[in-house]
């Protein structure tokens, strides 16, 4: 059977959110957006995929996840549902790129290989890709070598810890609120977590591209990039279904191996 023929089901396994695509191996044809809260068995993410109406014809099965309590729950079901092994994204699999880090490429996270293959193979140049989710993550690639990056805490992440880790401080919405002078407590939250982080990832760029000196195309993704587009000096291009293109494109190959 071609790629082209086969149907992927491909899963984003996030911290906070899940993301189902459904693909013909050219394609998305289809993205959900789910929370990971909402399942915990196999069963349960068969009730989930079976009322989205995407489950037949599913071939090959492919997982970028980096929440290890529910990768038994999925491996479950691609057995028990679908009778296929998944398919799990991982440095240590992908030997087109060249992981130049300092600890053993399978400790680099799913989410982040997806997106260095998915710009690697869609993009030309030195780039350095910024996924705003519940971490925020940085990562650099030269070339066919990838050289690394930076981890922060997410927007979400911060303004949780504000207020949970202290007395007073209220639960703010997630927003720009357009000024970087704050009138009140929320707003005064809302810009040292927002502009704060778009400024520090600006900042950690920058550093970057002193201590390379190299100068880098810059894609962003995640749930919350569009809040980066208009503050930071550096994010101009953003591609929200970067990390499915990148575990397509694993998928794929990985199929050409094992064939």
């Amino acid at each position: 059977m071609r790629n082209s023929e086969r149907k992927y089901l491909l899963l984003d396994v996030g911290n906070t959110h899940t993301v189902l695509a459904i693909s013909d191996g050219s394609k998305i044809l289809g993205r959900w957006r789910i929370s990971t809260r909402r399942f915990e068995t196999e069963d349960e993410f068969f009730t989930l995929v079976h009322n989205f109406g995407i489950d037949d014809g599913i071939k090959t099965v492919a997982i970028s996840s980096v929440v290890p309590s529910v990768d038994i729950a999925l491996e479950r079901y691609c057995k028990k549902y679908l009778k296929v092994a998944p398919l799990w994204v991982n440095a240590e699999d992908y030997d087109e790129i060249k992981w130049n880090v300092n600890v053993r490429p399978s400790e680099i996270g799913a989410d982040r290989v997806a997106n260095v293959i998915a710009v690697r193979e869609l993009f030309s140049g030195d780039i350095i890709v910024v996924d705003f989710g519940t971490a925020i993550t940085v990562d650099v690639l030269v070339g066919d070598t990838y050289e690394g990056g930076a981890i922060l805490p997410g927007f979400r992440t911060s303004i949780m810890a504000l207020f949970t880790g202290t007395a007073k401080l209220p639960q703010v919405d997630l927003k720009d609120p357009g000024r970087s002078l704050g009138k009140d407590t929320e707003d005064n939250i809302q810009i040292g977590v927002v502009r704060g982080l778009v400024k520090a990832v600006d900042s950690i760029i920058d550093d970057i591209e002193n201590e390379t000196s190299r100068k880098y195309r810059i894609i962003a993704t995640g749930g919350n990039s569009h809040l980066a587009v208009g503050l930071s000096k550096h994010i101009k291009e953003v591609d929200e279904d970067l990390t499915i293109k990148g575990i397509l494109i694993f998928a794929k190959k990985r199929m050409e191996n094992l064939r």
